[in-house]
C-alpha cells in the first residue's frame, strides 16, 4: 500500500527505518520486520501498511497485557495518567460529565484517575485485551471486552467518550470517530488524546502506530464524522504528557466543512533526520556496549528502553540486565534488578534507557558510582 489512506494521494515516500531487520510495538513486542512507514506528500500524514508478522487479534487481544505488567509500570506510569486526567478536565472547562466511556481503557488506570475527580460519575470501559479488561473489572469498573464498534457497552449513551492513545492505532480513523459519536449523549463530548505529529518525535518509532496525525488531520476527520471542535491543546514539553495533543469534539447541528491539510516539506525533512538519528544512536550504543570492558546494564524498563531494544538490537544483545528503582522481574528477555539492591562495580557500563530530558539529572544521581554512565540525549533529544 503506497497510496495515502487518508487523502488518496499517490505521492508518498518511504521514511527511513532505524533497523532493517526489526521494529517494536507499544506493548514491547519485537517484530521481525522494519518500521516501513510512509510520508504523504499530499496531506502530510505518516502511515504504515498492515503488519506482516502479527495480526490485530494477536497484537491487541493477546499481546498487549504486558504493557501494564512492566517492572515499575505502576510507579512510573500512574503519574502520567493522573496528568492526562487533569489535562482532560482543564480543556473541558466548567463542563462536567455524569457518565464516562473510556474506549481502549487498558487496565483501568485512566478511569481510576478520572474517577478521583468525578466521584459521582458512572465509569465504563471498552478494552480489546481480555487480560487487561479483567484487571480493570477487578478495580471495580464495568468493562466490555472487544473492539468498538464490534461490541457496544450496555449503559449508554455517555456524556463523555474518551480515547487515550488509541486513534493512531485504528485502521479507519473516520469510522472510529463515528462509532464513538454513536455512544455519546445529545450534548456529550468526545475527547481524543494522541501523539502530536507536528514534530518529529518518538511516536514515529512504534510499528503499531498506523498513523501520525497533526491537529489539522484530526479536525478534518472529525468534520467528516459530523463533529465540530470545542477545544484543543498540545503539550510539547517532553514531560509526563510526552508530546501529546488533545481535541474536544461535539456533534454539529449542521454539516462541518474542513479542508484537507497540506504537507509540510520542512516537517518531512525533520522526520527523515529524526529516524536517521536513531540509526546513528543504534551504532553509538552498540559501539559503547561491544567495547565495554565488563558488564553492560540498561537503566530503565520504560517505553524508552523498549525503543532501544527494538531499534538498537546490537546494543540490546549486549545488555546483561536492567535496573529499575524499586522493582524486579523481567523485561524484554532481560532480568530486572532493583537499583537499591545493587553494589556498583568499576567495570560496569550503565546505559540510561530513559527519556532524554531526564538523563542529565539521572547521571548526576549516579555520579558517585565507580562505573561508566552512558547518555545519548545529544544524539536524540526527544
Amino acid at each position: 500500500m503506497s497510496s495515502c489512506p487518508l487523502c488518496g494521494s499517490s505521492h508518498t515516500v518511504e521514511l527511513p527505518s532505524p533497523s532493517r531487520s526489526q521494529s517494536i510495538t507499544t506493548a514491547g513486542v519485537v517484530l521481525r520486520e522494519p518500521l516501513a512507514k510512509r510520508d504523504c506528500l499530499g496531506c502530510g500524514v505518516v502511515f504504515r501498511r498492515p503488519l506482516d508478522t502479527i495480526d490485530k487479534v494477536q497484537l491487541y487481544l493477546e499481546g498487549y497485557e504486558s504493557y501494564f505488567a512492566r517492572p515499575g509500570a505502576q510507579t512510573w506510569d500512574r503519574p502520567r495518567y493522573a496528568a492526562m486526567a487533569e489535562w482532560i478536565l482543564s480543556v473541558l472547562g466548567t463542563w462536567r460529565p455524569t457518565s464516562v466511556l473510556d474506549v481502549g481503557c487498558g487496565a483501568g488506570w485512566m478511569l481510576a484517575a478520572l474517577g478521583s475527580h468525578l466521584p459521582p460519575a458512572k465509569l465504563v470501559g471498552v478494552e480489546p485485551s481480555p487480560a487487561n479488561a479483567a484487571v480493570a473489572r477487578d478495580r471495580g469498573f464495568e468493562v466490555t471486552q472487544g473492539f468498538l464498534p464490534d461490541v457496544r457497552p450496555t449503559k449508554g449513551p455517555f456524556d463523555l467518550i474518551l480515547s487515550t492513545n488509541v486513534m493512531q492505532h485504528v485502521e479507519d480513523p473516520k469510522a472510529f470517530l463515528r462509532a464513538q459519536a454513536e455512544q455519546m449523549s445529545e450534548d456529550g463530548r468526545l475527547v481524543v488524546i494522541c501523539p502530536d505529529g507536528s514534530i518529529a518525535g518518538n511516536e514515529l518509532l512504534w510499528v503499531d502506530h498506523g498513523f501520525s496525525f497533526r491537529a489539522g488531520h484530526l479536525q478534518w476527520l472529525a468534520a467528516a464524522a459530523g463533529l465540530t471542535v470545542v477545544a484543543q491543546d498540545v503539550r510539547l514539553d517532553g514531560g509526563p504528557l510526552q508530546d501529546k495533543q488533545i481535541l474536544v469534539l461535539k456533534r454539529s447541528p449542521e454539516p462541518v466543512v474542513a479542508k484537507s491539510p497540506a504537507a509540510d516539506r520542512r516537517l518531512h525533512g525533520d522526520r527523515v533526520r529524526y529516524l536517521n538519528d536513531w540509526s546513528r544512536l543504534a551504532r553509538y550504543l552498540a559501539d559503547h556496549a561491544v567495547r565495554a570492558p565488563g558488564t553492560v546494564l540498561n537503566f530503565g524498563a520504560s517505553m524508552w528502553s523498549m525503543l532501544l531494544a527494538g531499534h538498537a538490537p546490537r546494543y540490546w544483545e549486549c545488555v546483561e540486565s536492567c535496573m529499575v528503582d524499586g522493582a524486579d522481574g523481567a523485561f524484554l528477555g532481560k532480568p530486572v534488578q532493583p537499583t537499591g539492591a545493587l553494589e556498583p562495580r568499576g567495570n560496569w557500563t550503565i546505559v540510561l534507557g530513559v527519556a532524554p530530558y531526564s538523563q542529565r539529572k539521572l547521571k548526576r544521581r549516579l555520579s558517585s558510582w565507580p562505573c561508566r554512565v552512558v547518555t545519548w540525549a545529544d544524539v536524540v533529544s526527544r
